[in-house]
Parts: C-alpha cells; sequence; structure tokens
C-alpha cells in the first residue's frame, strides 16, 4: 500500500526539496520506517536522540496525531496520509 506524505516548507531541504511524497508499507509503522530509510535526514529533524517525537514537531496519520494512536502498526488503507507539522518558535 503506498500513503502520501506532506512535508512543511522548513523541512523540505531534507527530502530533496519534495513538498509530498509516496512510500510504501503495510502499517503506519513500516511505512514511516521506509521514509527514513529513504531520507535519512529527516529523522533526525523529527526524533532526538532517545528515539522521542521533538517538542515542537506534530505528524499527524490521517487526522490523528500520532502521539494519541496506541501503535504505529495501524493497517494502511488506500488514500491514507501523513502530515508533518514542525511548529516555529522565536523572539
Amino acid at each position: 500500500m503506498e500513503i502520501h506524505v506532506n512535508v512543511p516548507s522548513l523541512l523540505r531541504d531534507s527530502v530533496g526539496g519534495q513538498r509530498r511524497l509516496t512510500v510504501s508499507g503495510t502499517t503506519l509503522d513500516e511505512a514511516l520506517e521506509n521514509l527514513f530509510a529513504q531520507h535519512p535526514l529527516l529523522r533526525i529533524h523529527l526524533y532526538d536522540e532517545q528515539g522521542t517525537l521533538r517538542q515542537h514537531v506534530l505528524i499527524y496519520y490521517n487526522s490523528d496525531n500520532i502521539a494519541w494512536l496506541e501503535s504505529l502498526d495501524t493497517p494502511l488503507s488506500h488514500g491514507d496520509q501523513v502530515h508533518i507539522l514542525q511548529a516555529v518558535s522565536g523572539g
């Protein structure tokens, strides 16, 4: 199964300037791992050294924040999407 991943402009340098990517997998976890295998710099921007999602990063699977999911072993369906959001702060 293939899903689309939408990447914010701040992270596009990590994915060759692409705004939308297509990755395959049978589960959400497998698709994310395939995404990071293809674009290893993206993982560095999204996760810290302990493998925890960085504080100002949100990843949505369809309309659900992945932090709210019981497991990333969710089977994928045709038309599923992943949206990566990165908050910007400063002063």
